[in-house]
Formats: C-alpha cells, sequence, structure tokens
C-alpha cells in the first residue's frame, strides 16, 4: 500500500466519523495535520481521487460525506449506443454481482467507461434500475472523429463506436478554414453538464484527411495516444551510445537461424543445435537480443521505451519501442554479422521431448541465415532441394524441426495446452506512403510451431531461474475463464456445431471440444467466440497460472526489442550476473500494471486501424464491382437483427431483420434463431448465407449487410 493510499484511508474513516453531517475540507486537512507544504499537495491529490473514484460526494454547504451516506452509489458505465441504454457495475460489488441498469432517459451526458455516480430507483424481479446523479470522472479527455454537419451546425463523429454515434462540436467558422468535411479531427471532452442532450466535443486541432490512409492512421495513432516517432536527436543518442560491458562466451562456431515473418524489420531471437553431452541428447540454443547491454535501468532510452512500452504494428505503419537505428540495427541478430546475444541453451531428450536442463548465458553469435517462414515451411516440406550450397541450412533446419515435434507432443500430454489455430485475415500494406495491396489469410502452420516451441521452452526457463533465485520479475499470467462464460459459450456451440451441450469445465475435455471444432467448417466463428469468453494476460511481479498455456511457471523473455516486459526480465538478470542491483519487487509490480494497460491500448489501435483499412478496401470493391456477394455466417441472433461474420474479409457486420422481406420476426431464446412469420425460414447461430454490402464506414469501423440468400443450412433446411 502507497502512502497516498494511507492517507485515502485515514480522510475516509474521519468523514464517516462525521456521519451524515459530513466534514469540511479544511477541518480535514487540520486534523491530519496536512496544511503547508508537500503534505498540503498530497491531501490535495488523495482528496481529488477519492473524489474521482466516488468514494465520497458534496453536500450543500461545502461538507463532504461517504457517498453511500447520501444515497448515492459509485461505479462505472457502459452505455449501450444503439438502444441508448446502459448498466452500471459498481465499485465496491462482489465478484459476480449484477450490473444495476440505466433507462434511457436517465443517462444524461455519460459515455462507456465513465465514472459515475447513481441513485437506485426501482428493484424488482428483473433487476435495479438506477438513474445518474453525476460524472465525477471522464473515460476520456478528448475524442478523435470526422467533421460532419447536419445543414445547421458542426458535429464530430467519434472513432470509438462506444461514443455516441455523433457528438456536438464547439467551433467557431474560423477555426476550420482548413478543415473540410469528413476530416479526421480532435476535441476536447467539455465539462457534463446533465442536459441529456449528450456529450460536447469543443474542437481542437485537424489531425488528418479523410480522404486517404494516412489520415486514418494518423487518427488511430491520436486516438490511442500512440508515442511519436523518435526525435533525430534521440536517434543520434542511440546510434552513438555505448553497449555496456559483461563477459560473454564465443558461440560463433554454431550455425544460428533466425526465422521470422517475410516483411520483419528487427530480428531479436535465433536458433542453433548440436550433440548434446550424452547420445540421444540435443542442446538447442535460443539466442536473443541482448538489448539490455544498450538500455540501462533508468537510462533516458529506458524511460522512451517504458513510455512506448510495446513496438505498435499497424498496418502501413511500424512504431518501434526503441529508436529504429537500434531496434533493426544495432540489437538486431542481422545475418552475416557477429552479434551480442542472451543465450538459453537447453538440453533436450531428442526421444521424448523433454528439456531435462538449461543454462543462461551472455554469448556472441554470428547469423548463419535469414529465413522467413515461408522460407522454412517450404524446406520443412521439401518443396525445395537440398542444394549443396544450403545445406548446413537444411541440417540445422532439419534437426530443429524433428526436436520441435517431440517437444509438442509432450507439451500436449504433459501440459495440455489448448490447441487452437485461429487463423488471421491481414491487411497488406505498404508503408510510405500506405497503400492496401490486398487482404491475406495466415493460418499458423509447423514454421509457426518450430518456432514456438523454442521460444516457449527458453520463457519458461528463464521463469523458472528467477523463481528458484526470487530475483523480482515480471511473469505472464492468464486466468481462466469464469464458469459462467464458458456456460454461456457452451450453449452458444450447442446450435452453432449441434449435438448436446459440450462438457468444457475439465482441460482434456476442453481440448476434445477444440479438437472437434478445429476440423468444423465454422471452426473461425467458433474458435473467435471461444476466445472471447477469455480473460486477457496480464503481467505481474508474482508468479501465477498461464491457463492457456497450460504452465505454472512463464514470462516473456525472447522479444526484448519489441515488449518492455522482456526487456525488464533481460535488464534484472544483467543485475544477477553483473552484481548490480536490480529493481524491487514494488517496482517491478507497478510495470507490470502500466505494461498490462499499455498493451490493451496496442491491442485496440492495432484492430481499430485494420478494421478501418478492411472497409477502406471494401469500399474500393464495392465501386470496381457493386454487388458484390460475400458468404457470411451467423454468429449471434439478436433481436434487431443479425451479427455476420465474414471468413475471407475477417470482418464482422450488421444485418438488420427489417430488411428481410417477411417483416415478421422474433427472436427465440430456447434455439437462439431468429424466426420469420410467412415464409417460416429461421436465422441461427452458424448458418451460412450470401450478403451483399448495404454500407462500409471507416469512421465508425462498422460494416452493415443486406441479404442475397440462404444456403442450405446443416440440418438440410
Amino acid at each position: 500500500m502507497t502512502p497516498s493510499d494511507d492517507l485515502q484511508k485515514e480522510i475516509l474513516e474521519l468523514i464517516r466519523q462525521s456521519g451524515e453531517s459530513g466534514a469540511r475540507r479544511p477541518d480535514l486537512r487540520r486534523l491530519l495535520d496536512c496544511r503547508k507544504g508537500s503534505k498540503h499537495q498530497a491531501f490535495k491529490e488523495a482528496f481529488r481521487k477519492l473524489m474521482a473514484n466516488g468514494q465520497i460526494s458534496r453536500k450543500r454547504g461545502g461538507r463532504y460525506a461517504i457517498a453511500e451516506a447520501t444515497g448515492l452509489l459509485a461505479g462505472t458505465i457502459s452505455v449501450n449506443v444503439s438502444g441508448g441504454y446502459g448498466f452500471v457495475t459498481l465499485a465496491d460489488a462482489a465478484e459476480g454481482a449484477p450490473d444495476l441498469f440505466i433507462p434511457p432517459k436517465y443517462i444524461g451526458d455519460a459515455i462507456t467507461g465513465d465514472r459515475v455516480l447513481i441513485r437506485v430507483l426501482d428493484t424488482n424481479e428483473r433487476g435495479t434500475s438506477a438513474t445518474v446523479e453525476r460524472i465525477v470522472e471522464r473515460a476520456a479527455e478528448s475524442v478523435v472523429g470526422c467533421l460532419d454537419d447536419d445543414g445547421d451546425s458542426f458535429f464530430l463523429r467519434p472513432m470509438q463506436r462506444s461514443m455516441p454515434e455523433r457528438m456536438s462540436l464547439a467551433v467557431s467558422e474560423d477555426a476550420l478554414q482548413n478543415v473540410k468535411l469528413g476530416d479526421w479531427i480532435q476535441g476536447r471532452l467539455l465539462p457534463p453538464d446533465q442536459s441529456g442532450n449528450g456529450p460536447t466535443a469543443e474542437f481542437v486541432r485537424k489531425v488528418g484527411s479523410g480522404a486517404d490512409l494516412r489520415g486514418d492512421l494518423d487518427a488511430v495513432v491520436v486516438e490511442f495516444g500512440l508515442a511519436d516517432p523518435y526525435p533525430p536527436a534521440e536517434v543520434q543518442h542511440a546510434a552513438t551510445c555505448k553497449p555496456r560491458e559483461i563477459e560473454r562466451e564465443d558461440c560463433r562456431a554454431l550455425t544460428v537461424l533466425t526465422i521470422d515473418p517475410e516483411d520483419a524489420k528487427d530480428f531479436d531471437d535465433g536458433l542453433s543445435i548440436e550433440r548434446g553431452p550424452e547420445p540421444g541428447r540435443v542442446t538447442v540454443g535460443v539466442h536473443i537480443a541482448d538489448v539490455a547491454a544498450f538500455v540501462a535501468p533508468g537510462s533516458d532510452l529506458d524511460e522512451a521505451a517504458r513510455s512506448r512500452t510495446f513496438t505498435a504494428y499497424l498496418p502501413g505503419r511500424t512504431l518501434p519501442m526503441l529508436p529504429r537505428v537500434l531496434a533493426a540495427e544495432r540489437c538486431s541478430l542481422l545475418a552475416g554479422q557477429d552479434s551480442a546475444a542472451h543465450s538459453v541453451f537447453l538440453e533436450i531428450d531428442e526421444t521424448t521431448g523433454e528439456v531435462l536442463s538449461a543454462r543462461r548465458a551472455h554469448t556472441l553469435i554470428h547469423v548463419h541465415e535469414r529465413l522467413s517462414f515461408p522460407q522454412v515451411q517450404d524446406l520443412i516440406g521439401d518443396a525445395i532441394g537440398q542444394a549443396a550450397e544450403r545445406s548446413q541450412t537444411l541440417a540445422t533446419l532439419s534437426a530443429l524441426a524433428r526436436i520441435a515435434v517431440a517437444m509438442r507432443g509432450r507439451r500436449r500430454q504433459v501440459e495440455q495446452f489448448l490447441r487452437m489455430a485461429v487463423p488471421d485475415v491481414r491487411v497488406q500494406c505498404t508503408e510510405d506512403p500506405p497503400r492496401i495491396l490486398g487482404l491475406r489469410r495466415v493460418e499458423p502452420n509447423r514454421s509457426h510451431e518450430l518456432v514456438e516451441e523454442f521460444m516457449l521452452a527458453a520463457n519458461s526457463a528463464v521463469a523458472r531461474e528467477l523463481h528458484q533465485r526470487n530475483l523480482p520479475g515480471l511473469y505472464r499470467v492468464h486466468a481462466p475463464p469464469k464458469a459462467d462464460g464458458l456456460l454461456e459459450f457452451a450453449n452458444w456451440a450447442k446450435f452453432v456445431m449441434g449435438g448436446g451441450l459440450p462438457a468444457l469445465h475439465q482441460r482434456d475435455q476442453l481440448n476434445a471440444f477444440l479438437a472437434r471444432a478445429a476440423s468444423d467448417p465454422l471452426a473461425d466463428v467458433i474458435f473467435n467466440s471461444f476466445l472471447r469468453t477469455m480473460s486477457r494476460a496480464s503481467y505481474t511481479a508474482g508468479p501465477g497460472e498461464h491457463f492457456g498455456l497450460g504452465k505454472d511457471l512463464y514470462l516473456h523473455f525472447t522479444s526484448p526489442i519489441r515488449r518492455y516486459p522482456d526487456l525488464v526480465v533481460h535488464q534484472q538478470l544483467w543485475a544477477l550476473d553483473s552484481g548490480d542491483s536490480p529493481r524491487s519487487l514494488d517496482q517491478v509490480a507497478e510495470i507490470g500494471d502500466f505494461c498490462t494497460a499499455q498493451e490493451i491500448i496496442c491491442d485496440n489501435a492495432y484492430y481499430a486501424a485494420c478494421d478501418r483499412l478492411k472497409l477502406r478496401h471494401v469500399r474500393t470493391l464495392e465501386e470496381r464491382d457493386p454487388g458484390t456477394c460475400h458468404e457470411a455466417v451467423v454468429a449471434k441472433v439478436a433481436g434487431e437483427g443479425l451479427l455476420l461474420f465474414l471468413p475471407q474479409l475477417g470482418l464482422q457486420g450488421f444485418l438488420a431483420s427489417s430488411l428481410f422481406r417477411d417483416q415478421q420476426y422474433r427472436r427465440s431464446r430456447d434455439t437462439m434463431a431468429l424466426q420469420t412469420g410467412g415464409s417460416g425460414k429461421s436465422y441461427k447461430c452458424g448458418d451460412c448465407m450470401q450478403v451483399q454490402i448495404r454500407r462500409a464506414d471507416p469512421v465508425r469501423g462498422e460494416l452493415t449487410l443486406q441479404p442475397v440468400q440462404m444456403r442450405i443450412t446443416r440440418d438440410g433446411r
């Protein structure tokens, strides 16, 4: 607990003792001896947090009371934009407690994520409803969207779908001299006035053109607060900084291969293999770029990397965590060059795939060859002849592939990792200038599995070492899915795949279900729906279960060029190996919380950029060939229509019930189907249908569809 937390507790206790009459701020400062200097500043910050959290509320006469004493409850609101209603999760709610329903007329100006104070209106068999009394803290200070008008006034169409479809805009004509309708702009959210007319934004600046991809990417960067590229002075510093010295093993005689995507710009891991100390054993070297040699804890470079936290990979734009001169040159394991590495040597039983031992060392390596995943897939499958000049590469690759298969088989039996090969439809896009080349479906294959096995093993070995040495480190923790979420998914899967309710509460049963789903024609829909039931993985200072991998000890070590948590682990190990002082447990815990939050932001920015560029691409296709039909799968049935998944585009779209010819329809809770009246047709999860694009909206990232015709469903209808 921090000093600020202690001070908040003391303030709360004094206010609680004051009862319903409440307490005055000057009296609280006097009682806590916080009237001057740093103590006064600490009091102001603690008091502000208590107000923002909704734990205390201001009464008449300038007195403050515990929020509950005034009949108010504090929580965070989630607003259904299309329906206008919302739900509030109470700040102190017990796990599993239901959220409180906010009817549309009682939402006020609240938007999703706002911290609010609410007052209960009614409680009945359907639940508890409430009204928003006050917004104590906005979820965001600014908003990015496109400029539009309705003939009378300008308004903003926010990028984020969690915000209203349109937002009032306070702006003068003069401020918009260089801004066109449809351009991306940034607005500052004005304080809520509880008028019920929705939030208002004040124009701040133009972000980018609404007519090109560069503007879309600029808008995503600003909306999600991604860092700007490194300024020239910091790049120059990174180009000239000297690496720290440490004793290294000379491993340049090893045949080291790097295996990465075709368009990779940095290379932070390589693999080697050699005979082990005993017959039937091999030693696999997992060689990782020794970034900690260049980035010491607390240095300017370290602070810059921490603020970025991850390399943001957007289609058409890469924002590296480290200056490019480090990421792509000085730290990268480049083919044909000597490189400093931090290596994990794994002794493995080549028959069983068991990792018998592991040791770690700072090394000097020489990368023999750079390979891409498609090349490795071809080489493993003997699609390319074994030319003499490639024999060394092929021999190394063949040995690595054989061991990786054995290791994966052992993990499947012992750890029972969740077996899901989830494909991804990616936007192929040039960067300068950004231009869409098309969409490409990427599915995991043996080349990806080869690299994955050794990276997982190295990460696990380092996690065990940190734990055994009691050295603070960032562990990767993934909690099991909640029982009610699994049950809801199982009920959904019953209708999609047919048959009875699948048993998912035990790992072997869950894997049996996933194996069955993998061979289903609707595997994409099933896996994506299952992933939404899973909790997010997080970074913590203490070890914990990684449910997806079936591991009790796990962390990230193998990508220090693009992930700050990996770099933190490298820095901790460097301190251990060199006799320096490592970060404390509290310091590492704070970094873990920050990295977890930043990872969510980076992921959301990536998906936002992908959706908008895909929708731009869909628009282009429609212009070339209007009325093109697309295959779609019913992923969810709602009263107002169908949520459809388009596998070839990797997009979800919505088809409104009102667009069906038969206007008489209803949603059946028993069959999770949308049933029509006169024709007798029904539309249920898992059905395939042909649709056309009705509207592709890159601003909101939304796709609306219209029906063409139904295909034969699973039961022959």
